[in-house]
């Protein structure tokens, strides 16, 4: 069997060391691996994983190939034609010849074909499992060497990639950057990670002007990053908003620092735990107030394609913990702000930032269409 061309213990001790990483840097390894049946020949020891990202954000899960760094896959397996056996044959009759292997180069010191490749998504996707299945075709049985084309160009993109939806997508695939685990050293050698994220048609177009690098700066400038949410808006097309207002450059009380850390904690816990299926691209908190001490707030979800809509249920309203949190901040508008404030809105994305806007109008807190989305 092509696992005997390893030795076990070898083997074993990447794998245990591979879990670790994973474990440590985005949740808990679910108790079961995903095979993929017409590449048991192939990757007996190989598979996928799905893991909440309990690490990083309750709201996205990471998608991932597990042992494309095992000690055995430095090579590809080539199928091929001929008559064999029917037990021979995978489960979707491709016919793999598992002595004819094509040495594949992964760099010097690398751990098998020196890196997994992941996607990172919302829960309980299908598609991101349908992509991985192609890289692990284009990697194993065509040795495409993605690594490789990944460290030349900085980057690779692939379009028009059918993944199992009414549309098919464009990829962006670069090495993983923080807070999403970007490698280690395994027992076997360096195991990088890449990240494959969708992108538009326009994103693509523009990445093959102005290069993978700086298509990776526009979506980390846009709080997408390397998370995959299909059908969001594109980040070259957006023009700048205007805003309400600007945070002040300066905030003087360090106190008031540690509470709107507070807030954003708090409102990202709830967001989390009352998230749905349907795609979110953020969440804010909008909590106004005026001199004679009424108060207005309210929390909205704004969806991928831009439309607004409440939380579902209690989370439509902003926790009480965070109100009283938002009334200390009050206290300390004269003293730990260089101006006088009197709304605030917080923004909360998936990858766990948050985004402070101050209202500095007196009567905002009297707008009649405020509760309208």
């Amino acid at each position: 069997m092509l696992a005997q061309m390893s030795d076990d213990g070898d083997w074993q001790r990447t794998y245990d060391a591979r879990q670790r990483y994973f474990e440590s840097t985005v949740g808990p390894l679910p108790r079961d691996i995903l095979k993929i049946p017409n590449m048991m020949g192939a990757w007996p020891r190989g598979g996928l994983f799905v893991i909440p990202a309990k690490k990083i954000s309750e709201l996205l899960t990471v998608y991932t190939t597990f042992g494309f760094t095992n000690p055995d896959m430095s090579t590809a397996v080539q199928p091929k034609d001929g008559d064999r056996p029917a037990q021979d044959r995978s489960p979707s009759g491709v016919k793999f010849s598992l002595l004819k292997r094509t040495p594949v180069a992964a760099g010097p010191g690398a751990a098998g074909h020196g890196y997994e490749i992941c996607v990172v998504a919302e829960p309980n996707q299908q598609w991101p499992l349908n992509f991985l299945q192609w890289a692990v075709g284009a990697e194993i049985l065509k040795g495409a060497g993605l690594l490789a084309r990944v460290e030349q160009f900085d980057g690779l993109t692939v379009g028009e990639l059918s993944v199992g939806v009414d549309q098919p997508f464009n990829f962006l695939i670069a090495k993983a950057r923080a807070p999403w685990p970007v490698g280690t050293q395994l027992p076997s050698g360096k195991m990088s990670i890449l990240i494959a994220t969708t992108i538009t048609d326009q994103e693509l177009k523009w990445s093959m002007e102005n290069g993978r690098e700086a298509l990776l700066k526009k979506l980390d400038e846009a709080h997408f990053g390397q998370i995959s949410l299909p059908g969001r808006e594109c980040v070259i097309a957006k023009s700048t908003p205007s805003m309400q207002t600007s945070v002040p450059t300066t905030i003087v009380g360090a106190n008031a620092e540690a509470i709107m850390r507070d807030m954003a904690a708090i409102l990202f816990r709830g967001l989390a735990a009352s998230l749905g299926e349907a795609p979110v691209k953020h969440a804010f908190a909008d909590i106004r107030q005026g001199d004679d001490g009424g108060m207005i707030s309210k929390v909205r979800l704004v969806r991928p394609d831009g439309s607004i809509e409440s939380s579902p249920g209690d989370d439509a309203f902003v926790p009480s913990e965070v109100l009283t949190l938002f009334e200390e901040l009050w206290d300390l508008r004269d003293t730990a702000f260089p101006d006088r404030w009197y709304g605030l809105t917080i923004n909360i994305f998936p990858d766990g930032k948050s985004e402070f806007e101050f209202n500095y109008d007196p009567d905002c807190a009297l707008d009649d269409a405020f509760f309208e989305n």
